[in-house]
């Protein structure tokens, strides 16, 4: 069990790396080197989550019908790996500016869109390798593991970033931290394909062929089956979308938050992100041990509160960088611990016969936070177009409203657990 544990966590810090290159450094690369507008980069992540939104469903249905969830990483783990490779080799190529950022654009929706279906079966492995008593706990250990590899690809990348190293001909800096974040995760992700085994699942009893028309139905019943019969889950997934919302969004437009109302450079934005994650794995570990000594849902809704106030003091703070850095300490540790109680309750609260199913819902409402968010941020700095500070603050501010709508939703939200839900034909 702890290898098992060992191999999940290590896949989470392998894409993390993968997310640390595209939203500290390909944000900057394609916004402030390249002089493109924010929502160049921010539509394509929404796109590449709509097409999440349409196609996690299927995939979502499809790995319950065969009681497989490794099988679809290992597929998205190649696309992820192609994709990142090329943008690798075409971010510091000699092509004409317009044609290099389309095609980069192109790659980042394909990781992007690739990496979100993968989290629908990550997640869903949780139930694999724990039990009711440890579930908070493992989930900490993945949360941990996740953000320590944000941390280490920022941190490994600034050197490449900064063009003090370069690894391949062209114009150096940020462009030249793609190729190697490519290799890194390719290295740190094989030990979960190679090494992880997982047990089918005991409900699938035989392999039935797969019918599209027939998943999408299963779907589709499902969702009404959660609309209709299941409304306590219900109401968690739409608090979970408008808390994750902010989240996602922020950490989007972390590096761009940073540059344009700060006017911070790259290492110091380094030092900002170290004290982040000071606070995120400590909060992502000790937030699922206490996970089984108090409510999940008090504790989930603390958390929340607390996070959601933390995110309008960003807004209205206007002191020195010494009080910047324990502001985002503080985020930090919310924002470790938001993620690790939230996955750990849906668990809880969720029927166990068809947690593939019910994690594709639970990605269904997070990518939906991911369209809206981004095109929210876009439409704030259209709006605000003339002011270059203020415009930044009021999308932030906007974040703020999104988690406090999150946090009143959360309180109709019963901690109960269900019984098996049985699919009706």
């Amino acid at each position: 069990m702890k290898k098992r544990v060992f191999y999940w966590g290590l896949y989470d810090f392998a894409n993390s790396i993968t997310t640390a290159s595209l939203v500290m450094y390909f944000s900057q690369w394609v916004i402030i080197e390249n002089g493109f507008h924010d929502s160049w980069y921010g539509i394509t992540f929404s796109l590449a989550t709509l097409f999440v939104l349409l196609t996690g469903p299927f995939f979502g249905a499809w790995s319950d019908n065969i009681g497989k969830r490794k099988l679809f990483i290992n597929w998205f783990t190649l696309i992820i790996a192609l994709s990142s490779l090329t943008l690798g080799l075409v971010a510091p190529s000699s092509l004409p500016k317009f044609p290099k950022i389309i095609v980069s654009l192109i790659m980042f929706f394909i990781i992007q869109s690739s990496y979100q279906l993968s989290l629908i079966f990550f997640n869903s492995l949780l139930d694999k390798i724990s039990t009711k008593q440890n579930r908070g706990k493992i989930s900490g250990i993945g949360e941990f593991f996740g953000m320590l590899g944000f941390l280490a690809g920022v941190v490994i990348l600034l050197p490449i970033a900064n063009s003090t190293i370069s690894f391949l001909s062209g114009t150096t800096g940020r462009s030249q931290v793609f190729f190697p974040a490519a290799i890194l995760f390719i290295i740190m992700s094989l030990p979960f394909i190679i090494l992880f085994k997982e047990k089918t699942s005991k409900i699938v009893k035989s392999r039935q062929k797969i019918n599209i028309k027939d998943v999408y139905t299963v779907f589709w019943s499902g969702l009404k089956r959660l609309v209709k019969k299941d409304k306590n889950v219900l109401r968690f997934l739409i608090s979970f979308y408008f808390v994750s919302d902010a989240l996602l969004t922020a950490q989007l437009f972390f590096a761009i938050y940073l540059a344009e109302v700060w006017k911070l450079a790259d290492t110091a934005k380094t030092f900002l992100l170290l004290f982040l994650f000071i606070g995120i794995l400590p909060g992502s570990i000790i937030s699922g041990l206490l996970c089984h000594k108090y409510s999940v849902k008090k504790f989930l809704m603390w958390i929340t509160g607390y996070t959601t106030v933390l995110f309008f003091s960003l807004v209205l703070f206007n002191g020195n960088l010494f009080y910047l850095h324990l502001l985002v300490l503080l985020i930090g540790f919310g924002w470790g611990s938001y993620y690790t109680v939230a996955r750990t309750f849906f668990v809880n609260i969720s029927p166990k016969n068809k947690l593939g199913e019910y994690f594709g819902f639970f990605s269904v409402f997070q990518k939906m936070a991911s369209i809206v968010g981004p095109l929210i941020w876009s439409f704030a700095l259209f709006l605000f177009s003339k002011s270059d500070v203020f415009k930044y603050k009021v999308a932030m501010f906007l974040l703020g409203i999104m988690m406090f709508i999150g946090l009143i939703l959360l309180r109709k939200v019963k901690e109960t657990v269900p019984a098996k839900i049985s699919v009706q034909h």
